[in-house]
Parts: structure tokens; sequence; C-alpha cells
């Protein structure tokens, strides 16, 4: 049941069905909404937290609240990594353990305050000492301001994740480290590792002028002041302890107005490695007109919203952060908040851990257009609140328009990549060729084109190196919280106004890649020897952020661990979907290998597995195929269909050689999981969506034959630097006049048939990058390099035009938002029937039907040899030719099933076409 588990941390919540002691327990946070303007009042007179404006000094208060401990800082911060900094009774504190040089430079983004640098002068001033836990020794660490980050020229959600590592734009920081000395320091040399270079040949051993107390409170405060002609000057105070007076300044004088603009950010360096010294903060103050507020900017604890139809039933997610022992775990959802639609209604939901997510469901939608919602928190009688629509079911739209995704990296080089540049490497750290983050010229591009629902295939995160590389250890969850905010920060715009379905991929499950075989435990961390890396509940905790709102699964039992499934059918704008998982079941090379060693095969490399392909391998698994031949004949309120899966079902890969690769990590292994999966979407004439190979394709499947299944649009990634090619040294078989050489008919290494229509590959050849490898650092390397210009990044348009039945395929760049006259990779746009999902090559045909009295009709057809269904189609008109792909005796039938149908027995299917016609008529 979609409902409530009670308790001190209730997992889940249905927003209509609240047990009676839970609600008790919530009635005054539910009034507090009532008597808001009250709150308000009172807290004006009674301050719990320190989050205000004096107007009449100009200073900014970001908000450090007293008396409340918990992970998540609060609305004005943004934290790298999250896990390493902590809300401690009023103060802010680094815990970052600091185990090597990937976990040094620590940050502690202001987001809703920017300095602008307009020579009008500010003021930046903080309370810092060093945590007394552990054991202090002296190893360089210190404290300190980072300004200038982003150099002004990145969007201030790229600025702030700035940390670690210095790089170009990464600004300057002010620092008192842990012998008294204070300096300058750039944080925008494109240095290898964590040395900071001095500015303007300042003395690094600057001391105070008092003896220094590593374990007293210091007051630290920059200013800054026009010098005229755009210059500045900055003076770094450390102030005494007890007295209210400066005890050392240093000053930095002609720095540039383009040098300070950027974000600002509290920092703390843990030193040498080996050691642990972490800092706290509070009291901070922003002052002055160069410093810029933007409260429209906050990281409020409604981090974002996703949300399903499916048909008249919603269903939606909401993210928080980590929250703390005594905030609030109540949720508000009001539809139609202002009642301009009658559909006025408020629902509650509970908070659940450890994902922090609360759920939504909304039965009986019945809405004609478009409903705005507000979702509502409140935490210490602070109103939080995020907007957005829900849509109708565009039912009556002629064109369903789907925006699909995949490979969802934001950056080239990590902040904590300690080793050198990749070939066709980045061009600096803290610029926007290095980090991709929050991708708004493609966000923008998918805005203007008004789609009706979102398609996420999978990879939304990446467990290393997006932005930072994972945290040891087998439960993770603060660390996935961290990178999954991330895609919600640079998502929240459409997915809060947009349908949309989330499907998971390996690097989704904290794996680089993933053989599910049903659920099994790989505690051995080789993920290509099969099963889940991490603990079950850490897996839950995942599917929970990213798929609850999903339409709810076909038949949700759960696998092996009680890891939990969620592949299942729904309906929505008259389309028919599928969302499958092509990893969760799959049987991995391992069980390959030990089943053919077992009938006496000799297995010595991926390569021997090609020829064997042991029925006993599992693809989809007989669940989710038994789910799909059902789907297939299922076309109630539905013209088309659509299979949303991860990957692809062959390995579309070529080598700096043009040599195919061989690939059992994609759907065309095993061989004969493949075949059964593709017969199945054949019958209902489905057509394919899916991702994961961060190479732009389409292609058309073949069984038995080349062009005897459906096609496939496999999208491009949004962004990657693992680039894959499709450039074989053969050019393919009967290609179309004019085109390229690597379209056509190929036979992939495991024997899988293909035709290839269109490929996005990089501008810059394998070979290329092979060469460039191999000259710069040794290393025989094809697949990465960063530079998004040479690449073929992007995502892909999928247009649903139900009164022709025609599907058009469009993959479009990602940096298609930025200009006027944008265009699609050169291959695109491809158009083709949905019929021609049946297959191009079908070799026998059935009367034609010609039916009266009935409107666009579903022809099933039944093979009476195997009493197995061939064929389930909804045509678009009274006149359809039913064709089969073998020889033999077959059932039509005409009609809706569950209403009215015509059935025609013992008819034998003729090669070639025929000139026979059989009436239904209704």
């Amino acid at each position: 049941m979609y409902g409530i588990l009670t308790g001190k941390t209730p997992h889940f919540g249905d927003g209509t069905l609240v047990r009676k002691a839970v609600l008790q327990k919530q009635n005054l946070r539910s009034k507090m909404l009532k008597i808001y303007t009250i709150i308000i009042i009172v807290l004006t007179f009674f301050p719990v937290f320190s989050n205000k404006q004096d107007s009449k000094q100009n200073i900014r208060k970001p908000q450090i609240m007293e008396k409340i401990s918990r992970i998540w800082i609060g609305k004005d911060f943004w934290a790298n990594r999250l896990q390493d900094w902590r809300l401690r009774n009023g103060r802010v504190e680094c815990v970052c353990p600091y185990t090597g040089i990937h976990h040094h430079l620590r940050t502690l983004h202001v987001v809703t305050s920017e300095l602008i640098a307009k020579n009008a002068g500010f003021t930046i001033s903080f309370r810092t000492g060093i945590r007394r836990e552990g054991e202090f020794r002296e190893g360089k660490s210190f404290t300190g301001v980072l300004i200038g980050a982003g150099a002004g020229k990145l969007d201030y959600r790229a600025s702030s994740l700035i940390h670690c590592l210095p790089g170009q734009g990464g600004g300057i920081i002010c620092a008192l480290n842990d012998t008294g000395g204070i300096q300058f320091l750039s944080n925008s040399e494109n240095n290898i590792d964590s040395l900071y270079q001095y500015i303007d040949d300042q003395k690094p051993d600057r001391r105070l002028g008092i003896e220094f107390d590593p374990y007293k409170v210091y007051t630290l405060t920059l200013t800054g002041a026009p010098q005229g002609g755009g210059a500045y000057s900055l003076t770094f105070s450390v102030w005494h302890p007890e007295k209210k007076e400066p005890v050392s300044s240093v000053v930095l004088d002609n720095i540039t107005a383009e040098s300070l603009a950027g974000t600002i950010a509290l920092v703390s360096h843990g030193g040498a490695r080996g050691f642990a010294a972490n800092y706290w903060y509070k009291n901070l103050e922003l002052s002055g007109a160069d410093i810029s507020y933007h409260p429209e900017r906050e990281f409020s604890p409604i981090v974002n919203s996703l949300y399903s139809i499916s048909e008249t039933t919603v269903k939606m997610t909401v993210q928080f952060p980590p929250l703390g022992f005594n905030d609030s775990r109540e949720v508000i959802l009001n539809v139609d908040p202002e009642n301009r639609n009658n559909k006025k209604k408020e629902y509650k939901s509970l908070i659940s851990e450890p994902s922090y997510t609360a759920k939504f469901r909304i039965e009986n939608w019945k809405s004609k257009k478009p409903v705005r919602y507000t979702l509502q928190y409140i935490y210490f009688g602070e109103l939080s609140t995020l907007s957005g629509v829900l849509k109708n079911d565009p039912v009556k739209k002629d064109s369903i328009i789907i925006a699909a995704f995949t490979g969802n990296m934001n950056c080239g080089k990590p902040p904590d990549a300690s080793s050198g540049e990749e070939a066709y490497g980045t061009k600096g750290r803290w610029t926007a060729d290095n980090i991709w983050f929050p991708h708004s010229s493609m966000i923008s591009h998918v805005v203007s084109q008004q789609p009706d629902l979102l398609v996420y295939t999978g990879d939304q995160i990446y467990e290393g190196g997006n932005p930072t590389y994972k945290t040891v250890g087998r439960n993770n969850t603060i660390d996935y919280l961290y990178k999954w905010f991330i895609w919600c920060w640079a998502h929240r715009e459409i997915t809060a106004n947009i349908p949309s379905i989330v499907l998971m991929d390996d690097h989704d499950y904290w794996q680089g890649n993933i053989f599910g075989e049903g659920g099994v435990l790989n505690y051995i961390s080789n993920h290509d020897s099969g099963g889940f890396t991490t603990d079950p509940e850490f897996v839950k905790m995942i599917e929970e952020t990213q798929v609850s709102h999903n339409p709810d699964p076909y038949d949700p039992a759960p696998i092996e661990n009680g890891i939990p499934v969620y592949y299942g059918g729904f309906k929505y704008g008259g389309v028919s979907f599928a969302f499958i998982e092509d990893r969760k079941f799959k049987s991995s090379s391992r069980m390959a290998r030990r089943i053919l060693e077992a009938r006496g095969f000799t297995i010595n490399t991926l390569k021997d597995l090609a020829p064997l392909q042991p029925d006993d391998a599992v693809l989809l698994g007989d669940r989710q195929i038994a789910f799909l031949e059902k789907w297939v004949k299922d076309w109630a309120n539905a013209d088309m269909k659509v299979v949303l899966t991860q990957g692809i079902f062959n390995s579309l890969i070529t080598d700096n050689n043009g040599e195919m690769g061989l690939s059992i990590d994609q759907g065309g292994w095993p061989v004969s999981g493949r075949n059964r999966a593709l017969s199945v979407f054949r019958k209902g004439c489905a057509f394919i969506i899916g991702g994961d190979q961060h190479l732009g394709s389409v292609q058309q499947y073949g069984i038995n034959g080349w062009g005897d299944a459906g096609y496939q649009f496999s999208v491009p990634a949004v962004a990657s630097k693992f680039r894959r090619w499709w450039d074989p040294a053969e050019p393919g078989k009967n290609r179309l006049p004019g085109s390229p050489e690597y379209t056509g008919d190929f036979t992939d290494k495991h024997g899988n048939k293909m035709t290839v229509k269109a490929v996005a590959n990089p501008k810059l050849g394998a070979m290329d990058v092979y060469q460039k490898s191999m000259e710069k650092n040794g290393r025989k390397n094809f697949h990465n390099f960063a530079d998004r210009e040479l690449g073929a990044d992007g995502y892909g348009i999928v247009r649903l035009i139900k009164p022709d039945r025609k599907i058009v395929i469009e993959a479009w760049p990602w940096e298609s938002g930025k200009k006027e006259n944008p265009e699609q990779f050169k291959d695109w746009p491809v158009s083709i029937s949905m019929y021609d999902n049946y297959g191009s090559n079908v070799s026998h045909g059935l009367p034609r039907i010609i039916s009266k009295g009935i409107k666009n009709p579903v022809i099933t057809v039944i093979d009476e040899n195997t009493n197995e269904t061939v064929l389930a189609v909804r045509t678009n008109g009274n006149s359809f030719e039913p064709r089969v792909h073998s020889p033999g005796k077959y059932t039509v039938i005409v009609g809706e099933h569950g209403k009215k149908t015509k059935c025609f027995k013992g008819l034998t299917s003729q090669k070639g076409k025929t000139d026979q016609e059989l009436k239904a008529i209704f």
C-alpha cells in the first residue's frame, strides 16, 4: 500500500491518509499556516535565529539558526560537500575528515549574496575558531573567506561548487592560518595540487600583534574600498578575541573589480595531508552596496518536486535536505491555492528518512487545463514554498512532445581531481568550459519547446568525479544526496512544471556497471561480477528520491534482499508507455561463464561469450516480460505505444581504428534475452527511447533479418567527457543514397542485426583523441576528452503525431539555447511511421480488414499454432492490412477489447501482399 509507516521516522506518506496519532502530533504546525501573519509579527520582536537585513546599515546577516543541530546549514548556503559541514547550536562547523588530497579546501557559499564590485565598497565579517574535537597539530591549515568565486562569469549555482583545488576563475582567499599568519591567497592558479600562491609577493609569515592561540575566538573582517579607475584596495584584519580592536591587518592594493566579482564563501582548509584541523563560524555579516542580495536564489528546504500523471492519478515526490531532530516533518500541498480553476484542495504528507522525501497522491485528477500548486513547509516559524504547475492530461492534443535526457555530468575536470588534464582537456577548472552545471542553455531550450513529458533515462548523477569522488564506504547517503541535490538544482525549473518519468541506471546506483541478477549483493565491489555493491537500504533510499513519483509499479513485490522494483506502465496524452528496468534482473558475465564452463566450454575472454548465448542468462527476466506481454495488448484509451528504457539493445561502438567494440553492459547481451524483449516490443509497434551510451543514435533492430523489429532513439548525453563513436571501418550495407558510410545494415560482435539511421558522433575523431593522448601522457585513451565544443552533448525530442501515427525524432546540441537559430545534429530529424516498429521487412500478409461502424479499431493477430499474440495495434482509419513474420494460420480480432469485437479465424498468411479483403461491420 502506498501509505504511511508511523513512528519517529515515517517512511511513506500518501498525502491523503494520515493516522490520527501523527495528525495530533502535527496539528500545531498545521495551524501555523493559518496564523502565519501573527507569527511573523511575533518573530519581529522575539527572533529565533539570525536572518535579517539591517536597512539602516545595509547589513545582511545570512541565516545561521540558534539552538539547532543538523547537516543542512540553511537556506542562504550551499555546502561543499554536504557531508563536510553541519549546523550546531548557532554556529557552522566544518567536519571534513581530511583523509587525503581529495578533501582539502571546503567551502560554504552564500547563495543569496553576490559581490558585484561596482565601485561602492563592501565589508565581510565573521567570528571563527578551530573546533576542539580531535588532536590539533600545526599543518598549514587555515580559515577565512573566498571572494570573486566564478569571476562574475558563472551562474551563481556553478560558482557555488568552487572548492577543493584552485583553478582559473577560483577567486581570492583571505586566510588566517593555524600559526597566526594572515595572507591573501590565489585560488585561481591552475594547480593540480592544493598549493596556493601568495598574491603580490606577500610574506606568508605575517603575524598577529598578540600571542596566537588557535583555540581562541577571532573576528575576521575583509573590507574592499574603491581606489579609482576600477581598482580596489582590500584590507583583511584579525580582531582581538577580547578587545574590540584589530591586532593585525594585511592590505592588497590595485585589485581589479573583475577579479572580485562573484560569489562569497566561508572556507576551511585542513592543512597538510593527514592533518585534521576543522574550523567553525558564526555571526557572518555582509554589508556595502557592492554586495547584492538575491532572496530568490535561496536553497530552501524544499529542494525540488517531481510528479507524474497516469490517466486520473497524480503522484508527486518532494525532496528535502537532511533535517534536524526538531525540524518539522509535515509538508502541505495546496492545489489551485487561489481557486482559479475550482480545484482548490489541500493535501498533507510526512517527510521520510533517510531519503528526506515527502510523497503525495491525488486520485480522480480530471482537470481540463493546467493548475498551479504550492508546496508549503514551516520550520521554526518560517514558511518555505515551492510553486509549480500540474498539467492536465493532454489526451486531446494531436502531438505529444517528449523531452528525453541521459548522462548528466556536471564538469570536465572534477574539483578534487589531482591528476593532469586529459587529451583535449579543460581550459580552466572554474570556468564555463569546465563547469557545465546547471546546464542553463539546454534547460532554456527545453522550456521553449514546451514538452508534455520529461523522460530521464538514467545516470542523473555520477558517483565518482561529478563533481567529487564518492565517499569511501558502503552506505554513502549524504554524499549521494549532495550529488542528487545538484541535479535537482539544475532541473527543478522544469520538473516542477512538467510531468516526468525517471529511470535509474548504473551510476545512479553508485556503480560503474550493474548486473543486478535479481537483487543479489556483491561484497567484492567488482561490478562485472554481478549484483549490488551497496546495502539494500541504500538502494531503497536512492529509489525513493528518484523514482517514487513514477506511476505505480506493475508488480511491486521486491526481489532478493528486499530490493524494490519500479517497472510498470501508464497512459498519458493518449499514449501508452512502458518503463522497464534493463539492469536489475540482468545476468553478469560471471554467471554466464559459470553456466558455459559447466557445459564444457572454455572461456578466456569476453569475446568467448559472444557466439555462446545461454538461454539461462537473463536480460529483462520473466516478470518484466510477463508485464510487457500484457501491456502490448492493452490499447484502451491509447493511439500509440512507447517503451522507456535505460540503454540500447546492441553494441553500437567502434574504437580508434574503426573496429566494432564488444559490450555486455548493454542490452545486446545476452542475445536470447535481447531478441525476446524486441519481439514483445514489436507486437505493439512500440517505439523505444533510451540512453546511457552518450552517443545519440537512431537505429532499427533486426532479430532474424535486418529491419524486422522496431526503432530506438538513444538520446545524446546532457554532458559527458566519456565519449563514444560509431565510425566503422567497413561501410554499412543497403544505405540510402547520399547517406554517411556509418549508416546502413551492420552486425555487431554479438551477432545482433541493426540498421543505423542516424548518429551524433563527436566532432573530434577517436583516432585524434588516441594520438593526442599518447603524445600527452602515453595512455591509450580514445574515450576521454572534456572539451564540449568538440563533443556531441545534447538531448532528444520525440514528437508523437497521433492522427498520422507518425514519430518525429529530434536531437539537439546542448548549446541550442544560446543560439538565435539553433540547428539539430546533422542526421536529424528522423521521421518514421508507428507501424515501422513492427518491422520494415515483414514477409507475409493477411487479408485486408475493412471496418465500418467503428473508428480506428484495434487489430489483434494470434498465431493459431502457438496461441501467441504476434501483433496488437490501433489502426489509423477503417482499412488495415495485417502482416506477420512467419507463414501459418492466424486469428484476427477487430474492435475494442472488452467491448465489441469481430473475430476471423483460420486465416492463412501469404508471402508478399494479398488482394483478399474481410469486412468487419459493427
